[in-house]
């Protein structure tokens, strides 16, 4: 039972804190932003959208393995406690849970996540195809370096497994789920900018849930150690955050990416006399 309101009582939260705080947070980075969007539009007349694109996520990922690396390291000092939270978890355990969490646990599977990745690409495409470009640009971009980046936390960081589950540091489910449908979230609101903002609420609380099903359906079937599902939300985050500033820096005018701006019609002049 203690489980379960665990669960849902983090749910709860999660996604009330994702719905209330992306207003706050959109306002702070849009305000952090605002002094680097004239070198960010310089950079994109100097050298073009992908090269932008491209020089602006190489920073985050240097930002995101300092970040990452650190995370690894404490994660290495909290493994006493992690193997104590292991043991009561394993006694915490019911029927109905965990066939439920066994069942939900896998929309962070690598393989259904790349499907997922495939199928929403294709559709943004079809929709948006003047940015193919750039839906492809982030997507595999998310893919590609939550892989290769993970694989050298995992050696770097070199720490053991449950004795029932295989998974290190960080969680690749967590980190995949949650960095995908951030990535996916951002390339809709600027596709689509203006979008309404209940329904950005929604898409935040939704990802929110998702990644904390995630990470609680890991730890509490013991793949992962509580340590390694923090890890691997901080790397998702952290790889929203470089993929997400490398798509505002490919493109820092937004009435060029506002499909209202296509639709409108000129008005007619005049010529003076």
């Amino acid at each position: 039972m203690l489980a379960w309101v665990i669960y849902l009582g983090g749910l709860a939260l999660v996604i009330a804190a994702a719905a209330g705080l992306v207003r706050p947070v959109s306002a702070l980075v849009q305000r952090a932003l605002e002094p680097g969007l004239p070198v960010l539009e310089a950079l994109v007349r100097g050298y073009g959208r992908v090269v932008a694109f491209v020089v602006t996520l190489c920073a985050g990922i240097g930002a995101t393995l300092v970040v990452g690396m650190a995370v690894g390291m404490g994660a290495r000092a909290f493994d006493s406690q992690d193997w104590r939270l292991f043991h009561w978890w394993s006694g915490e355990q019911t029927h109905g849970l965990t066939r439920v969490m066994q069942v939900l646990t896998q929309i962070g599977n690598t393989l259904e996540l790349r499907i997922a990745a495939v199928v929403v690409a294709l559709i943004l495409i079809a929709l948006r195809p003047r940015f193919a470009w750039l839906i492809v640009l982030a997507v595999v971009s998310v893919m590609a370096l939550q892989f290769e980046l993970a694989q050298i936390f995992g050696l770097a960081i070199h720490r053991g497994h449950p004795p029932i589950g295989h998974g290190t540091y960080p969680s690749g489910g967590v980190s995949r789920l949650i960095a995908l449908s951030g990535v996916v979230l951002l390339l809709g609101t600027r596709l689509w900018h203006p979008v309404s903002f209940w329904i950005v609420r929604i898409g935040w609380a939704l990802a929110a849930a998702l990644g904390w099903t995630e990470m609680f359906s890991r730890v509490y079937l013991g793949k992962h150690f509580v340590s390694d599902a923090v890890g691997g939300a901080v790397f998702g985050v952290m790889l929203i955050l470089s993929v997400g500033l490398a798509i505002v820096a490919a493109t820092p005018d937004q009435a060029a990416v506002a499909s209202t701006s296509e639709s409108r019609p000129r008005p007619l002049t005049v010529p003076p006399a």
